[in-house]
């Protein structure tokens, strides 16, 4: 895909650093990767950098990335032996020159007027503090969040809120751009294989002044059967919990004085938990040790769980020593008697 004509002209002053860089971590993504930089030189706002990790792939991808280096001094490659996304991540924030820092994964990619869009709406909206650009993604294949109808400022607490309703349940880093000094030294947690997007939002909330939401669909994320995401299991569990505690640290260090804000963090927090535990380790195994990751979950979170909620009294339960054991391995086997039903009906 050759690039298109640049639509939108940065001032001279802004030449002097990129305006944008924009973060690829890369880990065996050969398939994807192409049409993930291509997406990247496409952009109708030509003024960025691209910072390129690979995190030791072994199918070829960091032979893509060298070629397109060669092609355009715009990406900046970075080859590491494998030590996971957070870190990947966390290599490219240490060396980005950009004003705006946004994070691209190497199988999804940038709708072709993303960088252009974000630029203009900074432009039009320069009397008001704006350090995240919040917009729109579609699933490949089908699926569409399209964020507010119209662009809509939010103010820092209610950016603050924002973060707790919407990004701790379903924070993806593709959310938008990112002013770079709003950044910072805050860096991607490392050692949690899920979830480190939420926990470096949550960092990231008491840090905003304000943002701007914007309806265009600018990033197109796709699912597939090597994500992450699909990994199953208590080690699974493991890292959502540690996250969970971590995410509740964070935005508790900055919503401490204002007990609506505490209280909304925690009935999220509560959800969360609930719905991990319930839905998904309970029913894929790692039933042993489910009951003690609540239970050390629970010791850091004093979380208030509601009464009359039937998966949250299956957490309560799960508190008590030697009873968890027993709930546990039973919804495990009703996961897997409903999953051979299923199967069945098939």
């Amino acid at each position: 895909m050759k690039p298109q004509a640049q639509a939108v002209t940065p001032t001279q002053k802004e030449r002097q650093l990129p305006f944008f860089s924009v973060i690829v971590p890369v880990y065996n993504v050969i398939p994807y990767l192409g049409e993930c930089l291509d997406s990247v030189l496409a952009q109708t706002f030509a003024d960025w950098e691209c910072l390129c990790t690979d995190d030791g792939s072994k199918d070829g991808s960091d032979l893509i990335l060298d070629a397109y280096a060669r092609r355009d001094p715009r990406f900046r490659i970075t080859h590491q032996p494998n030590a996971g996304v957070s870190a990947a991540r966390n290599r490219a924030l240490d060396c980005l020159r950009g004003q705006w820092v946004g994070f691209l994964d190497g199988d999804d990619c940038y709708a072709k007027q993303a960088l252009g869009q974000v630029y203009e709406m900074l432009r039009q909206n320069q009397n008001v503090s704006i350090e995240f650009v919040k917009w729109g993604y579609c699933l490949m294949g089908g699926g569409y969040y399209q964020g507010s109808a119209q662009p809509l400022y939010l103010t820092q607490m209610e950016t603050i809120r924002f973060f707790i309703d919407e990004m701790i349940v379903g924070g993806m880093i593709l959310g938008g751009l990112i002013r770079a000094d709003a950044v910072g030294a805050l860096r991607f947690p490392i050692g949690i294989s899920m979830c480190e997007d939420t926990c470096f939002f949550a960092g990231l909330a008491g840090r905003l002044h304000g943002m701007l939401m914007i309806r265009q669909c600018a990033y197109y994320y796709r699912i597939h059967a090597g994500q992450a995401t699909k990994r199953q299991g208590i080690r699974l569990l493991h890292d959502q919990l540690r996250a969970f505690r971590l995410v509740y640290q964070r935005y508790l260090s900055c919503v401490s004085g204002w007990l609506v804000y505490v209280q909304r963090l925690r009935e999220v927090l509560v959800h969360c938990l609930v719905t991990e535990v319930t839905m998904h380790a309970c029913y894929r195994g790692g039933a042993g040790a489910i009951g003690h990751e609540v239970r050390m979950f629970l010791r850091d979170v004093p979380l208030p769980l509601p009464k009359w909620s039937v998966r949250a009294w299956l957490v309560r339960l799960m508190r008590i020593p030697a009873f968890d054991m027993v709930l546990c391995h039973a919804l495990s086997a009703i996961g897997a008697l409903k999953q051979m039903l299923t199967r069945r009906r098939l």
